[in-house]
């Protein structure tokens, strides 16, 4: 019974350091609060060591909060790196699926930066006919990447 009220007094007094720390770093509000309530919820399972070393809950509340902020990133860093991973497969797959000129002027257009006029230039054609090839392979990688 001791520890409960012991870790409410904590809870009480380090909510709005903890809160104001995840606000200062995540900014969606929804997540701020969700990784404080964990914050809270890791602090609850080890809350003997506030009896232990009352000298140091000040340190065990930051490395808890500090740790749990770095794990949430961690974990949207790895979310991330795999959906781009993903999405680069699928594009190759569909640029793989468009015919070679269509395919070079979307290469040499958001991949080497080059305008189209200077794609119509490279490949002896004219500047709408770039275009429309570049308009016309847009579309299609759309159509094929969401299948």
């Amino acid at each position: 019974m001791e520890a409960v009220k012991e870790f409410e007094a904590v809870c009480k007094e380090y909510e709005p350091k903890v809160s104001a720390y995840i606000r200062n770093r995540v900014s969606n509000p929804i997540e701020a609060k969700s990784l404080c309530d964990i914050v809270f919820q890791k602090l609850l399972q080890n809350k003997e060591a506030f009896r232990k070393e009352p000298e140091s809950v000040s340190r065990l509340v930051y490395m808890t909060t500090k740790q749990t902020v770095e794990e949430y990133f961690a974990e949207i860093s790895e979310e991330t790196q795999t959906l781009d991973a993903k999405s680069l497969d699928r594009l190759a797959d569909a640029l793989e699926q468009l015919d070679v000129r269509s395919r070079d002027i979307i290469i040499l257009h958001y991949y080497a930066d080059k305008t189209l006029e200077e794609i119509a230039a490279a490949m002896g054609m004219s500047y709408a006919e770039t275009e429309l090839l570049n308009k016309e392979a847009l579309d299609r990688l759309q159509k094929l990447i969401e299948l």
